[in-house]
């Protein structure tokens, strides 16, 4: 049985969306603001002063125009779920999602899967042959909702954190380096 949803799916309008988009982004991944905090904010800010530029050049040039592409799901005015897409490279072959959102109060309605074929569908039209996309370990229903498409897990990244970085004394391992003498 299909869960009611309301609202429609379109292309993303990168003038006309950003800041809904910057809004759904700083909503739906509210708790991975609290841990990466202002680096984040200062990426988006970075990314508004892009976002004329790109538009520029892509009156010029193809690759400028699907630099920055994707889906909105948008209702009653709101931007409330979205996808990305950006092609890797020149040849066109190798596709990278992100900014897979979707409104906390609109979850488990269908959205991000409706978007991901969205963007799975841009990327065939286009010749893409392979699409890449990172998701947290502990985001277990965006991992299953990838899986249920089609990807595969194919690699793994751990990251590490030190608090209060302590003072190390550097100690040499011998037989990893030779001195210019030979008797490292």
């Amino acid at each position: 049985m299909e869960k009611e949803v309301s609202g429609c799916l379109r292309p993303l309008d990168l003038r006309r969306d950003f800041e809904g988009l910057s809004k759904l982004i700083e909503t739906a991944f509210a708790e991975d603001f609290q841990r990466v905090g202002v680096q984040f904010q200062e990426e988006l800010k970075a990314i508004r002063r892009l976002v004329p530029w790109v538009l520029l050049l892509g009156r010029f040039s193809r690759f400028f125009r699907e630099l920055i592409g994707g889906y909105v799901w948008e209702d009653q005015g709101q931007i409330v779920g979205s996808v990305m897409v950006q092609p890797q490279g020149l040849e066109r072959r190798k596709w990278y999602i992100g900014a897979v959102a979707t409104h906390p109060e609109y979850r488990r309605k269908g959205i991000a899967r409706r978007l991901m074929e969205a963007a799975i569908e841009h990327i065939r039209k286009r010749g893409g042959e392979l699409a890449l996309l990172f998701v947290r370990a502990d985001n277990v229903p965006a991992y299953q909702l990838y899986l249920g498409l089609g990807f595969v897990h194919f690699d793994s990244t751990t990251q590490l954190r030190l608090d209060g970085v302590p003072d190390v004394e550097f100690k040499q391992a011998k037989g990893l380096y030779t001195s210019a003498d030979g008797t490292g």
